[in-house]
């Protein structure tokens, strides 16, 4: 079979390997039997051919290191949403060098730190709504220097500090709506000088005059939202 010497699509949208109940962390062999699955080993011998990877509603729990190796260094967008990830291991990312769009949103990750985002140098959209974040380290997104897009929707962090967006100087859109935020400190949005656009609606600052003119003394052409 031939591929399309312009994009390969894999799409898997069936259950990620032939087992009833399949709750566990993924391995290189799943993610193989998964590839070649309808007798498509094609599919993986030539996977650096392939730009996007679609992982949906598998069941999987865990991301190990390094597990999507060099094989994939044409990749540019991930989608693993709709999983039960709740551990993300230190340079589980790393090989895909090229990656623009990762998408981990409706999972259970509760914590994100910068060795699980190690190497993802190109990535431009990061999705983690709708997961149970309650811990962003200092320092997370410090190598995402092109990130444009940072969706944190429905999670409960509780506070975004001076240190927890250090790095994101291109950064346009910050979705921070439906989190019990605590903390606000203006301070955290003085590097985000390309910031367009904030969320923050149904969360404590939503209506925060003070605090949200604060934010717009240091980024004077953000629009934040609600809108008062």
């Amino acid at each position: 079979m031939r591929l399309n010497k312009y994009l390969v699509i894999i799409f898997l949208t069936s259950i990620l390997v032939e087992t009833k109940n399949y709750s566990e962390a993924l391995t290189k062999k799943m993610l193989q039997v998964a590839l070649q699955k309808e007798n498509k080993q094609w599919i993986w011998k030539n996977r650096s051919q392939a730009t996007e990877l679609y992982l949906l509603n598998k069941n999987i729990t865990k991301i190990p290191s390094k597990i999507f190796d060099k094989g994939f260094k044409n990749l540019k967008k991930l989608d693993l949403r709709g999983n039960q990830i709740t551990k993300i291991d230190e340079n589980a990312f790393e090989d895909l060098k090229e990656l623009e769009t990762l998408i981990l949103s409706f999972n259970q990750v509760n914590t994100i730190s910068q060795g699980e985002l190690k190497g993802l140098k190109n990535l431009k959209y990061l999705l983690l709504d709708n997961n149970n974040i309650k811990t962003i380290k200092d320092g997370t997104f410090k190598n995402c220097e092109r990130l444009i897009e940072l969706h944190l929707q429905y999670n409960e962090i509780p506070e975004i500090t001076k240190k927890t967006l250090i790095g994101l100087k291109n950064l346009e859109k910050l979705i921070l709506s439906d989190n019990p935020i605590d903390t606000l400190e203006a301070k955290a949005f003085k590097t985000l000088k390309n910031l367009k656009y904030l969320y923050l609606d149904n969360t404590p600052y939503a209506e925060k005059e003070d605090e949200r003119n604060a934010i717009k003394k240091i980024i004077q052409k953000v629009t934040i939202f609600p809108t008062l």
